[in-house]
């Protein structure tokens, strides 16, 4: 099931994430704001999944088609409930000349409904949490008034504690392997 993106996408960012779908030949499925109301054009990322039996490989395509490098794909741990670990992996990917600024998070296939369905579980939000995105968007992205770290954490606030989604049992986890021992850091969903 491919969910089409509610909000009109600029040229650049659809010819790029179609480019990549027809490069790895395979599907690419939207989430988060850019099926929401509370999407900013030309300033908030797409989202998109992609799923995978041979995650190494894909990465590799995706970095590629890209022309990124692997060490900019971050490892992901999502701690779904309390006896489930979801390892995966997220690209950040911007062209400033484009005006693309797109995030590619890669799973193991096998994990793809659980996934699918967690992130259409907040396509309607409730109207209050939809004001206050609107609200920190709008700080953020058109007056410049709260930073990037800042934004990230009252998003997360709003979207995980506010509706009560998020607890000890539900966590997203996001970090750089750069050896052995390394702990992860909490990360923006």
């Amino acid at each position: 099931m491919e969910v089409i993106p509610k909000n009109k996408l600029s040229h650049s960012t659809q010819k790029t994430i179609h480019g990549l779908k027809t490069y790895l030949d395979r599907s690419i499925y939207y989430y988060g704001s850019v099926l929401r109301p509370d999407y900013v054009d030309g300033e908030s990322d797409v989202d998109i999944l992609v799923f995978s039996d041979n995650i190494d490989s894909t990465l590799s395509q995706i970095c590629q088609y890209l022309r990124v490098d692997r060490d900019d794909v971050k490892k992901t741990i999502w701690h779904l409930n309390q006896a489930h670990l979801i390892h995966g992996y997220k690209l950040q990917y911007s062209d400033a000349n484009k005006h693309v600024n797109i995030e590619i998070s890669v799973f193991n296939e096998r994990n793809q409904k659980e996934i699918i369905d967690d992130h259409l579980s907040v396509l309607s939000l409730p109207a209050y949490i939809l004001y206050l995105l609107y609200i920190v968007k709008f700080l953020h992205y058109r007056l410049h008034l709260i930073s990037k770290p800042m934004y990230n954490i009252l998003k997360r606030f709003i979207m995980g504690e506010m509706m009560g989604r998020y607890d000890e049992n539900n966590r997203f986890f996001m970090y750089t392997p750069r050896g052995v021992g390394n702990s992860p850091q909490r990360g923006a969903q």
